[in-house]
């Protein structure tokens, strides 16, 4: 299926589209330039209070490259923002940004996304598309999201060209995002040929209908964080033609084939309230090229803000990717027999250490593992624990000779018995949240 809408809206020029240096630092181990760029302008003012959207991008080159090849290569990072004064935690220090630029010998370039009111944004974008048909797809907010982040990657190649005495020429990028950032990760990747890799982080929700009505069967209902989207009655129109116009330009499954040449590594929390933890059964095996997933037990949705879960493997990844080392090849598959499921996994590199992990839901009426859950008109913690337990082999890879650079996958879980505690839901899928 050939999906042009979004590539023709990011290729389209924008005559706004400009940066402007705004700082430039020199450390012992590396230079710092923080830029100002101005991506696009996005619909009129008549329609929204900020049409123009500019973002505040950080270059960290090093002083000393691991090998030429990550001299050409760039470690794109999706980071989040705010234009309406207000302080917004940083989900990435300077100090981390600089430290990865320099272990890896490449640059990190942490862009921020400052037009973006997260869930409200996107949950009336989707009830406007699909209740006024005049309404064009340049409202689907993921359009200008990637077409700014494309624009980010046009202006570190520029800008880092231009420098004097760096002789830098950037052809290749990975591009990390979490959550919605996350999504604009694969679908950057999918439309733009210098992505030769990419990581998402707790973003799975690929084969996005099908997706949803697999929650609406685990849960009988829908979780409290889609809360958005179901006051306006999203959850009740999901199977509306105008909402599947909308999948059929912002799924990433949808560009299936595009994916073929390009690395991917996904990151999913054992307990994330934005999704399931089993999302994977309906698109992984449907992908194509090189792939790899982690599902990080005893997390939930804010796993990206876990430095300690996602850096090193992220870096290894990228490492392993820029350099064009050997990727581990993993397969698994999941059976059920009368005593119980098993997972079958296998390799064709020899692991380092392997765990297995198990839990079991608290819930005797819902397929539900999320960690926090609603509870009244709160959420509340959910006493699920993910436990270790014994396995015949199991596996973290060792990328490079420093044991400390590991790439750690996993298999899909297996969630048992095979059944849902309710039935689909067909056209109206109100329900309620839990």
């Amino acid at each position: 299926m050939d999906q042009k809408a979004l590539e023709d809206y990011v290729n389209l020029p924008d005559p706004h589209y400009s940066y402007t240096l705004v700082s430039k630092e020199e450390h012992h181990d590396s230079t710092v330039y923080t830029i100002n760029m101005t991506s696009l302008k996005w619909l009129e003012d008549s329609e929204v209070d900020k049409t123009i959207w500019w973002h505040m991008v950080t270059m960290t080159t090093p002083k000393v490259y691991k090998n030429a090849q990550m001299k050409k290569s760039c470690f794109l990072l999706l980071a989040g923002g705010r234009n309406d004064g207000l302080e917004e935690p940083a989900e990435y220090s300077a100090d981390q940004i600089r430290t990865l630029a320099v272990t890896t010998g490449s640059y990190k370039h942490p862009f921020g996304m400052k037009n973006i009111t997260e869930n409200s944004l996107f949950a009336y974008v989707l009830w406007r598309f699909i209740n006024d048909p005049t309404t064009s797809l340049d409202w689907i907010i993921q359009f200008p999201m990637v077409k700014a982040t494309v624009r980010a990657l046009d202006t570190v190649a520029d800008f880092l060209l231009k420098q004097p005495g760096e002789d830098i020429q950037i052809t290749t990028f990975m591009v990390l995002g979490s959550s919605k950032r996350g999504w604009i990760a694969w679908l950057t990747a999918a439309i733009d040929k210098r992505v030769v890799s990419f990581v998402s982080v707790v973003m799975d929700v690929l084969n996005f209908v099908e997706n949803l009505h697999h929650q609406y069967r685990s849960y009988c209902g829908w979780s409290f964080a889609l809360a958005p989207f179901y006051y306006i009655n999203i959850t009740q129109q999901i199977d509306h033609p105008r909402f599947e116009l909308i999948a059929s330009n912002i799924d990433p499954l949808k560009y299936n084939e595009h994916y073929i040449n390009k690395t991917k590594y996904l990151l999913v929390a054992s307990g994330d309230e934005m999704g399931q933890p089993d999302n994977s059964y309906y698109y992984f095996n449907q992908l194509t090229g090189e792939k790899y997933l982690r599902i990080i037990p005893n997390m939930n949705h804010a796993l990206a803000f876990y430095e300690d879960s996602i850096g090193i493997p992220t870096a290894t990844f990228y490492l392993i990717t820029m350099q064009n080392q050997q990727h581990p090849q993993v397969h698994w598959n999941r059976t059920v027999k009368n005593t119980g499921g098993t997972i079958y996994f296998s390799t064709d590199q020899e692991p380092s250490l392997i765990y297995a992990y198990y839990a079991n839901t608290n819930d005797d009426t819902r397929r539900d593992f999320r960690m926090y859950v609603l509870s009244g008109q709160e959420a509340k913690r959910n006493s699920i624990k993910w436990n270790r337990a014994k396995v015949k082999k199991v596996a973290t890879y060792s990328g490079f000779e420093d044991s400390s650079k590991k790439l750690i996958i996993t298999s899909e879980l297996h969630i048992i018995p095979e059944t849902f505690p309710c039935k689909d839901c067909v056209k109206e899928c109100y329900s309620k949240l839990v």
